[in-house]
């Protein structure tokens, strides 16, 4: 399986490096448009989203988090068409 190439611009940079700064581990969610060129699913970034702490259980070493945000971002994908794509990033 070819990996997808994800782009997008400000929004997605801005959301990267805040991942790579945080002090915790971290959920977001990446929206947007995605279309299958050749044998690579391209991902072109509209809109960033950060988990917000009300969904979000911190324990020793693990971040987990309620089903209600898995059904609000998958309810916004299947309303929008959009893709989505989540990056849960530890901070070590």
């Amino acid at each position: 399986m070819t990996p997808a190439v994800v782009r997008g611009g400000a929004a997605l940079s801005e959301a990267i490096e805040g991942l790579l700064a945080a002090d915790r581990e971290e959920l977001v969610a990446l929206f947007g448009r995605s279309a299958q060129l050749g044998d690579r699913h391209v991902i072109v970034i509209t809109a960033v989203e950060q988990a917000p702490e009300r969904y979000l259980r911190r324990t020793a070493g693990l971040l987990k988090w309620d089903a209600e945000l898995t059904k609000q971002w998958s309810d916004r994908v299947e309303a929008t068409g959009e893709s989505i794509v989540v990056l849960h990033a530890h901070n070590h």
